[in-house]
């Protein structure tokens, strides 16, 4: 299992990449505040998950 300290760690970095990624494309103007929001979530959720997923694969193997 992973330390809680390890998962916040994960979970503040999905979160400023969320809102990097947010900040870059709304200075760009790269469509509506909404589209941007839920673009920026999925990136900043899938990257906590791949961040988790091969955390947990590297402690079986």
């Amino acid at each position: 299992m992973m330390e809680s300290n390890e998962k916040r760690v994960i979970v503040e970095q999905g979160l400023i990449l969320i809102v990097i990624y947010f900040l870059v494309n709304f200075m760009l103007d790269r469509g509506s505040i909404f589209e941007l929001a839920a673009e920026s979530f999925v990136i900043g959720i899938g990257f906590i998950l791949l961040i988790a997923s091969y955390n947990y694969c590297r402690r079986i193997l």
